[in-house]
């Protein structure tokens, strides 16, 4: 099977357009275009794992928000990150975080090995700074979501 890389192209003269217009960036993202951003931008493999399960057109990555949705998030590409299914739940629950460093930092209550054998790497970072996690959505979920888990009980 060939593999092909598509790597990520950002034309600047759009975005110095919308700098010079009333369109604000974030206006022309919707969720399928967050997710087409966030798979070429990952390389159609998890940040964290760096891996994939994929057959044809279907994979098991999905575009997370790091500052979620439901808090005000956007769907700019520098809010998200491609994780598996099992990553993308657990980032969603708390039960991990990143630091500025973009190391992962898996909450001491966590009982995965599998999870904690990540503690302290690094995530997969996008060479284009317009991917690139914006550390302002890092730090919200690293105050408001990491440890969330703990305030809904027992799972």
């Amino acid at each position: 099977m060939n593999s092909t890389t598509i790597e990520p192209v950002v034309d600047k003269s759009v975005t110095s357009k919308i700098d010079n217009s009333e369109t604000k960036v974030a206006d022309l993202f919707t969720a399928t275009s967050f997710r087409d951003f966030i798979m070429v931008a990952y390389n159609e493999k998890c940040a964290v794992t760096r891996n994939v399960i994929k057959y044809g057109k279907f994979m098991n990555l999905e575009a997370a928000h790091i500052q979620p949705k439901s808090h005000g998030g956007l769907f700019l590409p520098n809010n998200g990150l491609a994780l598996s299914r099992d990553i993308h739940w657990a980032f969603d629950k708390g039960f991990f975080t990143l630091n500025e460093d973009y190391t992962l930092k898996v909450h001491s209550e966590i009982e995965s090995d599998f999870l904690k054998g990540y503690n302290g790497k690094q995530i997969f970072i996008p060479k284009d700074s317009f991917f690139k996690p914006s550390l302002e959505s890092i730090e919200y979920h690293r105050e408001n979501v990491y440890g969330l888990f703990l305030t809904s009980g027992r799972l």
